[in-house]
C-alpha cells in the first residue's frame, strides 16, 4: 500500500478532520483490465459494511476527537515519490462528438467542455473514467503489445484473489 493511506491521513488532519478508520477495497482495475474482474463483490461489500459498523460503534464510545484517531496508518515519510503511470488516454477527434461526458466524469479537470478531444497529459492520472464513459468509444487506453505486457505481468503478480483490507 506504500504511502498512500498515511498521505491521506496527514492531509485531512492538515484540514482540520480527524481521521478514524482505513480501509482498501478492491475494485476492478481500470488499466489492468483482466484482474479483478467482476469486483467488488459480495464478500468486498461485506467487508465495506463491516467497517462501516464497526467505525459506527467506535464513535459511538469516544469522548473528544483525539481519542478516535486511528492508531497507527502504515507508510512512511518522506512519501515516496509517484513515478507516473507510462498510458494514458488516445482520442480518435474524428469520433469525438464533444458531448462532455468525458470531461464532466474527469476527477482531475485534464479534459475541458470546451475542447473535449484533447487530454492535459499532465493532469490526467491514467484512471481511464473518460474512456469507461465515452458513449462513441472515441477514447481508449492504447499502449498495444506494451500494454498487453504490463497487464500480463500485472495479473500474474496480482493471480491470487486478494482481499479488502482495513483499520481502525
Amino acid at each position: 500500500m506504500d504511502d498512500t493511506f498515511l498521505e491521506m491521513a496527514d492531509v485531512l488532519a492538515e484540514g482540520g478532520f480527524v481521521p478514524v478508520a482505513l480501509g482498501s477495497f478492491v475494485a476492478h482495475h481500470s488499466l489492468m483490465t483482466n484482474v479483478a474482474a467482476g469486483r467488488p463483490d459480495a464478500d468486498d461489500l461485506a467487508a465495506v459494511r463491516a467497517l462501516a459498523a464497526q467505525v459506527v460503534e467506535k464513535l459511538a464510545h469516544v469522548d473528544g476527537a483525539e481519542a478516535a484517531r486511528v492508531a497507527a496508518v502504515p507508510g512512511n515519510r518522506p512519501y515516496r515519490a509517484f513515478g507516473g503511470v507510462a498510458f494514458k488516454p488516445e482520442v480518435n477527434a474524428g469520433a469525438c462528438t464533444a458531448c462532455g461526458l468525458c470531461a464532466r466524469a474527469c476527477p482531475t479537470g485534464a479534459i475541458t467542455i470546451a475542447d473535449a478531444a484533447a487530454t492535459d497529459a499532465g493532469l490526467c492520472v491514467s484512471c481511464f473514467r473518460c474512456v469507461a464513459v465515452c458513449p462513441e468509444g472515441a477514447r481508449s487506453i492504447g499502449g498495444g503489445a506494451e500494454l498487453q505486457a504490463a497487464r500480463d505481468a500485472f495479473a500474474q503478480r496480482c493471480a491470487a484473489r486478494q482481499e479488502s483490507w482495513f483499520s481502525l
